[in-house]
């Protein structure tokens, strides 16, 4: 995830032909891989915000710190706020929390719909056990909202929150 989204801004601008350090073409690559890459660079743009938007600014608020925004060439980039100033960040220049998360919110503020499967691998790689409740949370509101979701996880903190949930929430 983190190397895609590092990636995403060459392939947008067709920066990226050869993969850095090889002379592997991106066309050459595995097929699930040259897939998302492909998908990656070839999307529609859409900066209306989706039904799960609010999910999206949920995680910015709470676990990240940081707005995260899609421009209209598909660049994402960061702002964030230091006393009265707001300062514009690029993917190179944020932490690898806010990397990690960068893709989930840029779906959820844009791209999601009812009709969709989120899957998320490990959504609790570089986040303290207070914000992997957090996201646990919000995956939980995004289910309730109707939004189908499957995660991969090998974290306890994340199965415990779910767990409570279900036993708080009945469903």
């Amino acid at each position: 995830r983190i190397g895609a989204t590092v990636l995403a801004p060459m392939l947008i601008s067709n920066q990226l032909d050869v993969l850095p350090g090889t002379n592997s073409l991106i066309k050459e690559l595995p097929f699930a891989i040259h897939s998302f890459l492909r998908r990656l660079m070839f999307r529609p743009i859409r900066n209306k915000a989706s039904e799960f938007s609010r999910f999206a600014e949920m995680l910015e608020k709470d676990v990240i710190k940081t707005t995260v925004n899609r421009n209209n060439e598909g660049i994402i980039t960061f702002i964030t706020q230091n006393g009265d100033n707001k300062i514009e960040l690029d993917i190179k220049e944020v932490s690898s929390t806010i990397k990690a998360l960068s893709n989930l919110i840029v779906f959820l503020k844009y791209d999601a719909t009812p009709d969709t499967v989120l899957i998320i691998d490990e959504p609790e790689l570089h986040l303290h056990t207070d914000s992997q409740r957090r996201v646990a949370q919000v995956l939980a509101m995004l289910v309730r909202a109707g939004l189908k979701v499957v995660v991969s996880t090998h974290s306890f903190t994340i199965l415990q929150e779910f767990n409570n949930l279900l036993l708080l929430g009945g469903k």
